[in-house]
């Protein structure tokens, strides 16, 4: 009994640290243009200064070690932020990075806004991927490696192959920034002078998933499907809205000064706990004896 006691002690104990923890931990990372600086969103909506020092920053991407990567449109490159707040310059000599995404094998693609190219760096080096873009701002990779870039000024999204072939996914949008995909595969973007988020099936049918933000500018979905945006209003107390998969819109946080660009952090599974803790508890709880034959 003394042994069950203990252990579901130690189970409540190690929940409960690690939920502190996860409250804790950086939820969204957001791109303060208006302050120069990189903000953190806890889950439960604490803003705090994660980074200062940028010019102009942009957008965000995160590598599978947890670095952060800003693009800086104000002197053209792009600062390496270490889980701890080290910053480094990663690349300069860029043409106004906006947008940045990863894709599946580690390589890190660049929107340069000046000249309508994207930037790819790899280990061996950076090559031009793609160009004829018009004014790209937010990246974002499909499922099947395919690259889709934001044309502010046509008001396009244009589809990339892995080969560098340029196509026109869709056009009829206005002055669209933000991309994020869905698990499903859907597409959204956002249209900041609109203040209208679209949605946009593989099929290229669009549709407005939320309407009446405030200057929408960056979008990222957590693992739950909730779709993050930063809203880029020329104040002192920008917001970031929460929005559902059913399309409800709520505040999340505010205090954000010109957000652009955000990005969701991997979030630590406090659940793996709850898989672990029972087959100690199964080690340590003593068995029942198999019953015994009363009969005579």
């Amino acid at each position: 009994m003394k042994l069950q006691l203990c252990a579901a002690a130690l189970t409540i104990t190690l929940i409960h640290c690690a939920s502190s923890n996860l409250w804790a931990t950086p939820f969204l990372y957001v791109s303060d243009y208006g302050a120069n600086s990189i903000s953190e969103i806890s889950a439960d909506s604490t803003v705090s200064t994660f980074a200062t020092g940028m010019s102009g920053p942009s957008g965000l991407a995160l590598d599978d070690s947890g670095n952060l990567y800003v693009a800086n449109s104000g002197n053209n490159t792009i600062s390496k932020i270490t889980p701890g707040g080290q910053v480094s310059i990663f690349a300069s000599g860029l043409s106004e990075p906006t947008g940045l995404a990863f894709d599946a094998s580690g390589d890190l693609f660049v929107a340069n806004f000046g000249d309508g190219s994207i930037s790819e760096f790899s280990t061996s080096g950076v090559s031009t991927f793609a160009t004829g873009l018009d004014q790209p701002q937010g990246l974002a990779f499909d499922a099947s490696g395919d690259l889709y870039a934001a044309n502010e000024y046509t008001g396009t999204i244009s589809r990339i192959t892995p080969g560098g072939a340029v196509s026109s996914f869709v056009t009829g949008l206005y002055e669209p920034t933000g991309l994020a995909f869905d698990k499903s595969g859907d597409l959204y973007v956002a249209s900041w002078d609109e203040g209208l988020i679209s949605e946009i099936t593989p099929g290229r049918s669009v549709s407005n998933f939320a309407s009446s933000l405030d200057y929408p500018w960056g979008l990222a979905f957590d693992e739950a499907g909730n779709l993050y945006v930063s809203n880029y209003a020329a104040v002192s107390n920008s917001t970031v809205s929460e929005i559902g998969p059913g399309g409800s819109v709520s505040d999340f946080a505010s205090g954000l000064i010109g957000p652009s660009f955000i990005v969701a952090a991997p979030v630590p599974e406090p659940l793996g706990l709850a898989l672990v803790v029972p087959a100690i508890l199964a080690l340590i709880r003593p068995r029942r004896q198999p019953p015994t034959n009363s009969s005579v």
